[in-house]
């Protein structure tokens, strides 16, 4: 079936819809704004929402930062107990350089008496008579 179109038909279109369109315009026009109130609320809602999630990244960056400054504390503090004990040692070692030898060797008894009275030329331990 061939649907023929009539010449004027087109313009009579054109004509009903102008009126239809005058007339309903004014009727739809609170419809109309409400929809678009209701578009502007969901962007407003997306764009709170987008505001939520920057906050909530720098929060967690804050975050990490602190974190960050902490680990950078503790580090600092294991650093200082290190050095204290690298001091320590190296002064054991002096004082190891700086006492007499064959303290090293001797009773523990012996440790207590003063140098004269350890001097092995005067005790006669090397087989001298310290005379």
């Amino acid at each position: 079936m061939e649907v023929k179109v009539v010449p004027g038909i087109g313009k009579l279109v054109e004509v009903v819809a102008s009126g239809i369109g005058g007339v309903a315009g004014s009727m739809l026009a609170p419809w109309r704004a409400g929809q678009e109130s209701k578009a502007r609320e969901i962007t407003a809602r997306g764009n709170a929402r987008i505001l939520e999630i920057q906050a909530e990244a720098q929060k967690k960056a804050r975050q990490i930062l602190v974190d960050e400054d902490v680990s950078r504390r503790v580090e600092i503090e294991l650093a200082e107990g290190i050095r204290q004990r690298v001091e320590y040692q190296e002064h054991k070692r002096q004082a190891n350089i700086t006492s007499p030898p064959w303290s090293a060797w001797l009773p523990s008894n012996w440790k207590r008496r003063t140098y004269r009275q350890l001097n092995p030329i005067t005790t006669g331990l090397l087989g001298s008579s310290g005379k």
